[in-house]
Parts: structure tokens; sequence; C-alpha cells
């Protein structure tokens, strides 16, 4: 008579084990193995009462964590099924987060990872531990797999997020990528359990052109797929291209067609690049030869090579020039510093090479005001890397942008006085030079900054504060100048002004969003509500350039047939997948198969 293993066997502490075939009671206790004939309760409660008398009165569940036990020790056929599949699984998940946390190939799962840690743990922990790994699956399609389920479920996770904070806010841009296909970025900015979040919402080509209404199409399918509502978008921030903020064809035009009181921004740092692109014409001659001496030693290796190694036989702080591309917000500053810095080297390499650019470094006028403009750039510079990053709201922005027009004011008014302190390396040049004064060039710098300050207000008409001081301030603002809309604001903050505990969390505030949020919903509804929408739009489309770096890096040109959506969602991305429930659901799945 065959015997056959029953779950209350368990209770007098034996499971089952696999004996080349033939299935035997084995104690969870003593790890003793018995004969296939005893198993029946009276022989199993014999053991028990007999050898371990002590724990007969023990619950199940005291068993039943021996047997997990005793099982993650042998790991035999009953049990590979359950918990190696399972680790196997959990490893292959993780180590799939950590190839596209890194923009790194498909590949290289099963052409490097596999084999190191194979390596590693051969000579750490023996051949027979080693053999473990090998079942871990790291094939380039099973880790694309891994890497499209993990991305769906970051997805769910935002899209959840977003609903649940009713309101939200969208930046969006686009970019030729280096298959030449046109992608469409877009995050979103919406209320979290403490603070607001940014999230990349999606990634996706455009198909064929990138007009207005193309770009609005694939944003309102992607809305119509996840059941997100256009009325529930308070802001959209684009760039100034006419495809996003063209008031008749423009991306912005068919928004407002399904939501009219839609914010509109245009980017900060993009409108702040167009104010100070605009040069003086003697300026803009300099800005000229310099380009043009940047392309006589980067245009040519062999000028490279040579202007390096005079670099650093002169024990230069650098030994390379930098190229100016218009499109990135920094390098115009970046390359007038690095001219300045190399400006000796500069000279004798040019005179070596006997180019007509280098009488321009024996110019005493001309060098003034390259230094003007490296010191001019360098200002600008700062402001542009403060506006840049995550999490900066549009009240932030604009007082750091109007904080820069009160300076222009401040540095013409100290010019017309010839006071140049401020431009530093213009003020050591003209100390060290004979042959000019600040009087050759002080017209020149005094027209720059007034006509910088005159399309200051061109380029930022909304940068009026008065109207947002509740929100900067709430314990200090005029409530008599607090809006009437909504009803009920001014009472809401009379009351928030009276909560000594809220008094506190603004003084020991991380910033006005940290503030904010941590008020009570309940108690202060209004003005946490309508502060709320004042603080969620963006304030740049700064994520979706960054956005763009990480896409390069993802589609090179030796993966230019790649879907990058999964990937980036998984570089970009801040949250977490639950990775455990992916796996249970995965096992549910294959025994429904089953």
């Amino acid at each position: 008579l065959k015997r056959i293993y029953q779950e209350e066997f368990l209770d007098y502490g034996f499971t089952q084990i696999d004996d080349k075939g033939i299935m035997k009671p084995q104690c969870v206790v003593c790890l003793k193995v018995l004969t296939a004939e005893t198993l029946k309760k009276s022989q199993l409660k014999k053991h028990l009462d007999n050898l371990h008398p002590h724990l007969a009165s023990k619950p199940r569940e005291y068993f039943v964590n021996l047997e997990m036990s005793v099982k993650r020790q042998r790991l035999d056929s009953s049990f590979r099924g359950t918990f190696s599949q399972c680790s196997a699984s959990k490893a292959s998940f993780e180590v799939a987060w950590l190839i596209a946390r890194n923009k790194k190939p498909y590949t290289i799962g099963e052409d490097l990872v596999k084999p190191a840690a194979l390596k590693m743990a051969e000579i750490m922990c023996g051949q027979n531990e080693a053999k473990k790994l090998n079942c871990v699956p790291l094939s380039a399609r099973v880790v694309k797999e891994r890497v499209s389920i993990l991305a769906k479920n970051v997805r769910q996770q935002v899209i959840s997020s977003v609903k649940e904070s009713k309101y939200f806010a969208i930046q969006l841009d686009e970019t030729m990528d280096v298959s030449s296909n046109s992608q469409l970025m877009v995050y979103v900015r919406y209320k979290g359990l403490h603070l607001i979040e940014e999230e990349l919402l999606f990634c996706s080509p455009l198909d064929l052109r990138s007009r207005g209404i193309d770009i609005f199409n694939k944003v309102n399918e992607y809305f119509n797929d996840v059941n997100l509502k256009w009325e529930d978008c308070l802001a959209v921030s684009v760039d100034g291209a006419p495809a996003m903020l063209g008031h008749v064809n423009g991306f912005v035009a068919f928004v407002r067609e399904r939501n009219p009181k839609v914010e509109v921004n245009h980017c900060i740092i993009h409108r702040q690049a167009l104010l100070v692109k605009h040069l003086e014409p003697i300026l803009e001659a300099v800005m000229h030869d310099v380009m043009k001496i940047v392309n006589v030693v980067k245009g040519h290796a062999l000028n490279t090579r040579l202007f390096r190694e005079l670099c650093k036989a002169g024990d230069a702080e650098y030994t390379d020039l930098l190229y100016h591309t218009e499109v990135r917000w920094l390098s115009r500053g970046n390359v007038l510093n690095r001219v300045w810095a190399l400006k000796t080297e500069l000279e004798s390499f040019m005179v070596e090479q006997k180019h007509v650019l280098a009488e321009k470094f024996t110019n005493p006028l001309w060098v003034a005001h390259l230094a003007y403009l490296a010191n001019m750039f360098e200002h600008v510079n700062v402001l542009n890397k403060e506006l840049q990053g995550k999490n900066i709201n549009i009240i932030s922005a604009r007082e750091k942008i109007s904080a820069f027009g009160s300076k222009l004011s401040y540095w013409r008014q100290k010019v017309e006085q010839k006071k140049i302190a401020t431009f530093s390396t213009l003020a050591l040049f003209l100390e060290d030079c004979e042959n000019i004064t600040f009087e050759d060039i002080k017209d020149t710098v005094i027209r720059h900054l007034t006509k910088l300050k005159e399309r200051f207000s061109d380029y930022f008409p909304d940068l009026d504060s008065h109207a947002v001081s509740w929100i900067v301030d709430p314990f200090k603002c005029e409530i008599c100048a607090v809006p009437e809309e909504p009803q009920g604001l001014a009472e809401s903050l009379l009351e928030l002004r009276c909560s000594n505990e809220a008094q506190i969390a603004f003084e020991n505030k991380a910033d006005l969003s940290h503030f904010w949020m941590s008020t009570p919903a309940k108690a202060f509804k209004i003005a946490h509500e309508e502060a709320f929408k004042k603080l969620l739009p963006f304030a740049t489309t700064y994520l979706c350039e960054q956005g763009f770096s990480t896409l390069t890096n993802i589609k090179t040109k030796t993966r230019n047939r790649l879907d990058p959506e999964d990937c980036i969602h998984i570089a970009l991305t801040s949250k977490c997948p639950n990775i455990d429930d992916l796996i249970s659901k995965m096992n549910l799945y294959n025994k429904s198969l089953g």
C-alpha cells in the first residue's frame, strides 16, 4: 500500500522530501527522514512525543515556519518550483531595472552581468553556490520583457497619483532622435501625499509631422487612453516654437478649445536666453571674432593638438576650448570665459600660425569688450542655473527673474558712476592696461544694459508678485490685498494666521511648496487649494531638456531601432516598482494557464 503525505502531518512536525522519486516524511525539528511506511498519523505523533515532547503543544504555525526554513536550506524539488523560481524571477527583474536605470542595452545582462556574477560567486562562494545563478534568466528577450513590465507598473503608479491629485499641470517639448524621428516628451506635475511631485507622463514619437495639431492629437490620445481630463489640467508650459505657442494653429490654441481657463507659460529659461541674445553691434562683432578663433583651433585636429600642447607647456588652467552651440543655454558664457582664461595662449598660437585674428589680442579695446562679455554672460549663467532643476515653482522662478531685472538697473547706475566692481574681469584688465580706460567702452556698456532693461518687460510682462504675496508670506501680507476670488480666501488666511502650528511650520519650511502641502487641507481648505493651484504650474521646460539628454544616451547609433519609451520611463522616474507584487501576478497567471 502506497502511503500519501497529508497536510495535517505538519501538525506533528513533519514535511515531505523527495528521495529518488519516493516521498518520505522528514521531521522539521531534527531533520530525520523516516521510511515511506511511517507516513501515518500514529507513527509521526509517536516520533514527536518521544523525541520532542516539549514541542507537542506548539501550534501549527510554529511547524510551518520550521518547514520553510528547512526547505530553504535544502531547495529540494518540492520547493524549487516555488521558492527558487520566484527568487530567480525577482533577481532578473532587479537586474533588468538596474540595466534600464543605467541606460544600458538589453544584451548586457547575458553578455556581462550574468558572467560577471557567476565568476564572482564561484570565487567567493564556490562552484556549487555559483550554479544557483544559472537559473536567473537574463537574455536580451527576457530583459526587454521585464523592462516593459516594470515601465508599465511605474506608469500605472504615476497615472493613479495624477488622478488622486484632481488637478495637474504639464510641460512638453519635442526633439529629433538619432533615427530622425520626432520624439514628444510630456512631464506632469501633481499633488502627492506630502508634496508636489514631478514625473514623466509619456514619451512617444510623432507621426510624420510635428505641427501644433499633431502634438495636440498625440497628447489628447494619451489622455483618452488613461482617462485624464483637459478640464483638470491647470497649466501648460512650452518653449517658444510656433507649433507650441501659435495663437491659431499652435498646441496651446487647441488646448484652450478644450479648457479655456488653462494657464499657458512660455518657458522662463527660454525667454531669458532670448533676452540676452541681442547685443550691441560692436559686442556682436567681438562675439563673432571669438567664434572664428574657436573654429580656427577646434576646426582642425592638428591645430587642436598643437594648442593643447601649448597650454600644457604654459601650465594653463585649461587645455581645450569649447564650441559654441546656440541651442544650449550656458554655451555662450562658457565659451567666452574659456577664451578669456586662455587668451595668452591663444595669442601665442595665432601668432605662430600667422593668422590675421592674432591682432585682436593686441587691440586693448577688443580685449576690454571681451572681458565685459565674459563677465556679463557669467552673471547670465548664474541666473540660468538657478532656474534649472526639479521642483522649481513659478513663483520662485519669477522672483529670480525679477531680481535679475533689478540688477540690470543697478549695474547701469553703477556704470554711469564709473563703478564696475560687478564686472570684475573687466575691472582687473583695465587696472593693468595702460592703453585704455573705462571711458573708452563706457557708452557701449551703458547702451547694452539699457537695451537689456528695455527688452526685459517685453519678455517678462508677468512678474507682478503682489497677487501672490499671500502665498509667499501668509502671515505678513496685507489681507485687503488678497484676491476676492475664490470667496472665503481671506477668511481662510485669517484662520491660518491664528494657528501657532502653521506659523512654526512656515518658519521652518524648506520651501513654499513644502509649507503649503503640509498645511491641513481640511482646516484651511480654501487657502490650501488656491495656493496649490498657484504653485502647481511648471516654470520651465527644463525637465524635457534633461529628458532629451537621457534619450540621447539611450537611443544611440547602435540602438537606432529601439522604442525608447519603456527605458526612458525607468531611467527618469522617482517611483519604485512593486516587484514582489508583479511576480505574484505572474505566478497566478501561469497557474491559470496550467
